[in-house]
């Protein structure tokens, strides 16, 4: 199993955070990641987000989801209008994040799933950055 990984980065240029998960991940993983970009000074809460956990193996289930959505429900940074690009490559983590949009279709936040970078400018309206720019962005969020 790969190095459990929970980074994120901050573009205000962009106006885009990307976040990047590896390994076992659970719901707890991802609210604490969340809750450090919270307090990061560059943080801006009507950024757009790129989730890459194409490289993880989510430990998900409904109670954990559960706790997640409310932890998005009860944070003003998380649910202001923002677009979410997943990207993901295998089919529970399609299952999970297709679930996740389903429960949060009432909140005013819009999600995606990607299996590749392509349509991820298209999809956040970004203009000055290439599907290879952002995967090098994401690369640089993997320790060495």
């Amino acid at each position: 199993m790969s190095t459990k990984i929970l980074e994120y980065s901050i573009y205000p240029k962009y106006k885009l955070i990307i976040e990047k998960f590896a390994g076992n991940c659970t719901s707890k993983d991802f609210i604490e990641l969340k809750t450090k970009e919270f307090n990061d000074l560059n943080f801006n809460k009507d950024y757009n987000y790129i989730v890459d956990i194409r490289d993880t193996e989510l430990q998900a289930d409904i109670k954990g989801l559960e706790e997640f959505l409310i932890f998005m429900k009860e944070s003003e940074q998380m649910v202001n209008n923002n677009k979410y690009a997943f990207i993901v490559r295998k089919p529970l983590q399609i299952a999970i994040i297709t679930l996740f949009k389903k429960k949060t279709k009432k909140l005013p936040i819009m999600n995606n799933i990607f299996t590749s970078l392509n349509k991820v400018t298209n999809f956040l309206e970004l203009e000055d950055i290439n599907p290879t720019k952002i995967e090098n962005l994401i690369n640089t969020l993997v320790p060495e």
